[in-house]
């Protein structure tokens, strides 16, 4: 809008912003960002037309006795960590599943057999390949967890048929030595936040951490007086001893003692406005996200969050001759 002077919003707005952009691209060959903003700009267009968003998603109902034994699986899964948007997916599927059954006038567990699971799966979209791969292997892990609970005494997640999908594999997004230096000398450091998300990069970029664990880093895991820093990681709850390099414990310094707000809270970065919160993973990522964007380092179709640093960093050690295990350890 600014570069075409349009001053106010309508939907005709919408429309020429994607006649402009987009008009001579396929769908399929758009990079996620690309995809996520028409999906962003699509939602814009329905709010000024409607005064509303529909949900695009159904949502998930878990009624009767089997919805209440896939609850409990749920809950059993969330224990073992698995990201927010797995177990979104892991719901929907058993969600739908639990529809199907109960079009089928199935109300007990033990009475789901072979046939039920080749109906449902023929029931599934077929132009969606993944959709029954992923519904098999939910469906499968569901059973297999009544099993083992002794819920049901027979093992029929063997039942469940099995699939030839075979998901293509990407390449991590890395970055060149020389790329990531210049990401991380372009941080304005003057500023609290500046000090703050250099040290966020710098526990990326030169230790490798996730974003769950920089955002899940207490006092209590850095000695200082050893130079390490030993964590619980949060997605695989193993414990993780890292040598706290002087780079990094010099930029947490700095961030302690002239940028982090005071507060009781044993977090080590807080966000920078009131009330002072622990930071999130997701606003790890934009900090990223945003040194990218600010150091104007082309990213192409490359990712260009704290996962792509964390690879980034496994392809400098591997460069140095540093033995596959000893990476996978770090």
């Amino acid at each position: 809008m600014d570069s075409q002077e349009i001053e106010f919003l309508d939907s005709t707005v919408c429309s020429a912003f994607f006649e402009h952009t987009y008009s001579d691209q396929n769908f399929a060959d758009l990079t996620k960002r690309d995809r996520d903003m028409i999906k962003a700009v699509e939602v814009l267009d329905e709010y000024i037309n409607t005064g509303t968003i529909v949900p695009k998603k159904e949502v998930a109902v878990f009624n009767g006795s089997i919805g209440r034994l896939m609850t409990q699986y749920l809950t059993y899964k969330a224990t073992l960590r698995l990201a927010i948007h797995t177990l979104k997916e892991y719901e929907q599927h058993l969600s739908r599943f639990l529809a199907f059954l109960s079009d089928k006038e199935i109300t007990d567990i033990i009475a789901v057999n072979q046939l039920h699971f080749l109906l449902y799966l023929k029931s599934l979209d077929p132009r969606y390949s993944s959709l029954p791969h992923m519904a098999i292997r939910v469906i499968r892990d569901f059973f297999r967890y009544l099993y083992n609970q002794e819920i049901l005494d027979t093992d029929i997640s063997n039942l469940v048929p099995k699939d030839n999908f075979r998901k293509q594999p990407k390449l991590p997004s890395t970055y060149k030595k020389r790329e990531v230096e210049i990401l991380i000398n372009s941080i304005d450091r003057a500023s609290k936040a500046g000090k703050r998300n250099y040290a966020i990069i710098l526990l990326a970029a030169r230790l490798g951490l996730r974003a769950s664990d920089i955002t899940n880093l207490k006092f209590k895991d850095i000695q200082w007086e050893r130079n390490i820093m030993r964590i619980r990681q949060y997605k695989t709850d193993n414990t993780l001893e890292l040598p706290l390099l002087p780079e990094v414990g010099n930029a947490m310094i700095d961030y302690l003692k002239y940028g982090r707000p005071v507060s009781d809270d044993p977090h080590f970065f807080l966000v920078a406005r009131s009330p002072y919160n622990p930071m999130s993973g997701s606003g790890v990522g934009t900090i990223v996200q945003n040194a990218f964007a600010a150091a104007e380092i082309d990213t192409g179709n490359r990712k260009h969050g704290p996962h792509a640093l964390r690879h980034s960093l496994a392809g400098f050690l591997l460069e140095n001759r540093v033995t596959l295990p000893v990476i996978s350890e770090v």
